[in-house]
């Protein structure tokens, strides 16, 4: 990259801006790119000094994923709300391979099993709670049904 004394001040400053961006939090290459131009750094500029991130290794979109999918799961989040927020964070998430309808039951499960479900309307208000948590209607109703069987 060839710049004037005007630009490198400029690519410098957006660096500088980057590295404090990253440095709380891991980021995508789409957040740091917004959080830039947020920051008042051009487009163009912007887009440099990611390209340049990714080069080096400071962000890596693949290793977000990973990391985020092991934290979400961890937090027992369901596959469809973790999905809707990596597309959040501009992601491309067709390509991930979603985990077994067993562990998705299994969390699910552990979510369910902390709630009340004695009458119909607690399992009604467990099953709506499974569903905001990004688990779809089949598991969160499997979920609720093997707790209830189990009792």
């Amino acid at each position: 990259m060839t710049f004037d004394s005007c630009e490198e001040a400029a690519y410098e400053e957006a660096r500088k801006c980057a590295h404090r961006i990253i440095k709380a939090r891991d980021k995508t290459s789409h957040d740091l790119l917004k959080r830039l131009q947020e920051k008042g750094h051009s487009l163009t500029l912007s887009k440099k000094v990611v390209e340049r991130f990714i080069e080096v290794g400071l962000v890596d979109d693949e290793r977000y994923t990973e990391l985020y999918i092991r934290s979400a799961q961890y937090s027992n989040k369901g596959w469809k709300r973790i999905v809707q927020e990596l597309k959040q964070r501009g992601i491309e998430t067709e390509y991930l391979e979603s985990p077994l309808d067993e562990e998705e039951i299994e969390r699910a499960i552990t979510v369910a099993a902390r709630l009340n479900l004695e009458t119909h309307k607690d399992k009604e208000k467990a099953l709506r709670r499974l569903i905001n948590k990004g688990f779809s209607l089949d598991i969160a109703k499997q979920a609720i049904s093997e707790l209830s069987l189990g009792a």
